[in-house]
């Protein structure tokens, strides 16, 4: 009884069919009634098993929250002559980020979970308006309070005007009112509206600075960065009651923080790294990755 690899590629069946990260991938035997194996698929889409051929073809099925995959697939390990590798596509359907019809409106959407990871139906979310009445395109907008709630699978979506500020209560958090500043796009992860973090910054140099960067020992540059949260607003300046900026190697490379802007001075010869980190780690997100685009090597030269 050969054991052979394979490799099962999960992709979106639109589009270019770019590949899903993170599915599940189970195989069952041919009556669907064991489990054999069970993998999850890499940045590439790919699962891999070892298998063996005598209890072949297997069920496939794939797990992931927001794709919608036809289960089960059939996939038929096979011992050939030349080897030839067992190499099977998969397809899924992903959730579409919905779009608003009105140009004036950021559709808010996402999965709410609860204690056990599973889908929270029923969930109820107001959303209170934080702006006086104002008229837009000639309609009158009222603070009216907007009470929704998600659906069997924990979704839900709703549309918020765009730029404008809301409270929000969320079931099961009754003790505290979540503040949130709706971003000028077209839709927003919800989650991610509602507990949002610093996600990336974009140190912008100067003109003619270009990577790899370098400063001359005693002399500055001004660096404007533009921050963003992760649910896509742009903060003010160098957001530093957000951010904290700094040089890996203060010796080296001094950093001052102003609150529009970075001054970087070169204090010796050496390679530093301008460093960013968030002050509020009070929202935790699994995986916890660090804010993108830092950090930005610096060189100081004679």
């Amino acid at each position: 009884m050969p054991y052979l690899p394979v490799e099962i590629y999960v992709l979106n069946r639109g589009g270019v069919h770019d590949p899903i990260a993170n599915v599940v991938v189970r195989l069952l035997d041919r009556q669907g009634r064991l489990i054999h194996s069970q993998s999850t698929t890499d940045a590439l889409g790919k699962a891999t098993f070892l298998l063996p051929t005598e209890q072949s073809p297997y069920q496939a099925r794939c797990y992931k929250q927001s794709v919608w995959f036809e289960s089960p697939a059939v996939i038929d390990v096979v011992e050939s002559v030349p080897p030839v590798l067992n190499s099977f596509n998969l397809y899924g359907d992903a959730l579409i980020p919905p779009v608003s019809k009105d140009a004036r409106i950021c559709v808010a959407y996402g999965y709410f979970k609860d204690g056990t990871n599973s889908p929270f139906a029923g969930c109820t979310l107001h959303f209170m308006p934080k702006f006086e009445p104002l008229i837009i395109d000639g309609n009158a907008v009222l603070k009216e309070r907007t009470l929704t709630r998600t659906d069997g699978q924990g979704y839900l979506e709703i549309g918020l005007i765009r730029c404008a500020k809301y409270d929000v209560l969320i079931e099961g958090m009754e003790d505290q009112i979540r503040t949130i500043y709706v971003p000028d796009q077209v839709n927003v992860n919800l989650p991610d509206l509602l507990f949002p973090v610093v996600e990336r910054v974009d140190p912008v140099w100067p003109v003619p600075y270009l990577p790899p960067y370098e400063i001359r020992v005693g002399t500055e540059v001004t660096i404007v960065p533009t921050v963003w949260t992760s649910s896509g607003l742009q903060l003010y300046g160098t957001a530093n009651q957000d951010v904290r900026w700094s040089s890996s190697a203060p010796d080296i490379m001094a950093v001052t923080v102003m609150p529009d802007k970075l001054i970087l001075r070169g204090m010796t010869l050496g390679t530093a790294q301008l460093q960013a980190v968030r002050y509020d780690n009070s929202i935790v997100r699994i995986p916890n990755t660090p804010i993108a685009g830092q950090p930005v090597d610096v060189t100081i030269i004679p």
